[in-house]
């Protein structure tokens, strides 16, 4: 807040339950200029590590971002019709989200590094999904997962409150380079 000279709008401050829909709902009524949805991630592969930081698309860049996005979409057991994938709604909406679109991959690539360098791994590249939380919001967006819970060495650093600072401190550096781009 200090720094950016930011109005911040903080979703959730504990550990209750906020719809995806209301999160999205929360970022447009506060006409926000930027989302960031922070998350910690799973798989089925132990060995998958580090962070990851995804923009919108109705098309996943691949298979596991794909089936990530459908877990989170359907963890909150919202009820709501697929998007429909005939070629006139893609066109339109990708018109409406061209330019939050565009700035919202800017706005991964800048988060994403500053997390390959905090994690110290591979860049797990930025990736896009059709999360729920993303498709909602008007303004430009990204859904970062910090690290893999599933990960035996990942799950031990996020056991330390000084993990959660230093991955907010690299989301903050992302958020500040793209703003100063």
């Amino acid at each position: 807040r200090q720094q950016l000279k930011m109005k911040v709008v903080m979703v959730r401050d504990s550990d209750v339950d906020i719809s995806l829909n209301r999160r999205a709902e929360i970022a447009n009524n506060n006409n926000a200029d930027i989302f960031i949805s922070i998350h910690v991630n799973s798989s089925y592969k132990r060995e998958a590590k580090g962070p990851e930081t995804f923009f919108v698309s109705l098309n996943a860049t691949d298979k596991e971002s794909y089936e990530l996005a459908m877990k989170e979409n359907e963890s909150y057991k919202e009820i709501e019709k697929k998007v429909e994938t005939d070629e006139l709604k893609m066109i339109l909406w990708n018109m409406a989200q061209a330019d939050y679109i565009r700035e919202s991959s800017k706005l991964a690539e800048k988060i994403q590094a500053e997390l390959n360098i905090l994690m110290n791994t591979r860049n797990r590249g930025v990736k896009q999904a059709p999360f729920r939380v993303l498709m909602r919001a008007s303004m430009p967006a990204v859904l970062v997962e910090v690290g893999f819970i599933s990960n035996l060495k990942e799950a031990k650093m996020m056991k330390k409150n000084a993990f959660y600072r230093d991955a907010a401190m690299s989301i903050f550096k992302g958020l500040k380079k793209y703003i100063n781009k």
